[in-house]
């Protein structure tokens, strides 16, 4: 209420958020008040954490970016972005460039940290960013099989190559699914890319589904632990240990399942085909037939307790993803 300057110009009028709730809006990035505060925080948070490496500050979720004359002459012309939304990129790094350079001398060594996203997660040519500016690029790898979405990586190449320190921020959702995301070959390739170019941040946004394909996060995160080893080495050391008799069924069973994601020839969507019908375009009855003839075959052969439980979630649900196989041949 003392200071809506603070807050973003959109249309000709401040929009002053009617909650604390930090969705829907940016900061007016401009305004010289608004990168001391934050530069502030930051040094707060350092002197309370002194083991932190970094403090965050944002960008918020759902845009609300400000048009203000500032925000305006700094972004330049109005553009659209890679994803084809209204690009803020400019401002953005400007922002973060500048809560950067305001932190004291004494804390040189941590970094402010932004996320590289939605309208603004791209770097605009001649843009510089701080050695003390952290960057979390936003990704969704599983897409990476259609050439117009693999082709982002080349930003990623660029943005990590302008960094002192960079990260990113990747989807891998199996909720929504009725069938397996299953892309470990794209997520091998994309973490031997991430680990050639020394990147040293990673997090994920996961609503997991764990009977369909909760194996792929503790393939994951011994990949991160280690971009050495290889997936394959890794699956085939879990189905071992897992279903022991079983493990060559199950093996077919998850190149299957990684072999129909990785090749599909679908056009994308943000979280591409998350609570779609077009799933089951994927696998469809012969290959959930395939699919279950594989586990059963596995269940059969399998004495060890735990495995034989997981076979029998694994069958129960595809079963369902039959069904809904078998409701789009119709």
């Amino acid at each position: 209420k003392e200071h809506p300057e603070y807050f973003p110009e959109i249309g000709g009028q401040r929009r002053v958020p009617a909650s604390d709730r930090p969705v829907g809006f940016q900061p007016c990035m401009t305004n010289d008040a608004v990168v001391r505060i934050c530069a502030g925080a930051a040094v707060e948070h350092f002197d309370a954490h002194p083991d932190a490496l970094s403090f965050s500050i944002g960008i918020n979720d759902h845009g609300g970016f400000c048009e203000c004359p500032g925000c305006r002459e700094i972004n330049g012309p109005p553009r659209l972005n890679s994803r084809g939304l209204p690009d803020f990129s400019r401002l953005l790094f400007h922002f973060g460039n500048q809560v950067a350079s305001a932190l004291p001398e004494p804390y040189r060594d941590r970094y402010v940290g932004l996320l590289a996203y939605a309208q603004a997660r791209d770097l605009p040519e001649g843009t510089e960013i701080h050695p003390n500016l952290l960057v979390g690029r936003v990704t969704a790898f599983v897409c990476y099989f259609n050439p117009a979405d693999r082709a982002d990586m080349a930003m990623t190449r660029r943005m990590a190559e302008k960094c002192t320190m960079f990260g990113v921020y990747d989807y891998w959702y199996g909720r929504g699914y009725a069938v397996p995301n299953f892309g470990i070959g794209l997520m091998e390739e994309y973490l031997d890319f991430l680990a050639g170019l020394q990147v040293k941040s990673w997090n994920s946004e996961v609503y997991q589904n764990w009977t369909m394909d909760g194996i792929k996060y503790y393939l994951l995160s011994e990949k991160l632990w280690d971009p050495t080893l290889r997936v394959a080495d890794l699956l085939e050391d879990f189905c071992t240990a897992m279903f022991a008799e079983g493990a060559p069924e199950m093996l077919r069973f998850y190149d299957l399942c990684r072999e129909r994601w990785e090749t599909q020839r679908f056009a994308t969507t943000k979280y591409h085909l998350c609570d779609s019908g077009k799933q089951a375009l994927l696998f469809d009855t012969p290959t959930c037939e395939r699919l279950i003839g594989l586990l059963e075959a596995a269940r059969a052969k399998v004495s060890n307790r735990k495995g034989q439980a997981l076979l029998d979630r694994f069958v129960e649900t595809f079963a369902y993803t039959r069904q809904w196989a078998e409701l789009l041949d119709h």
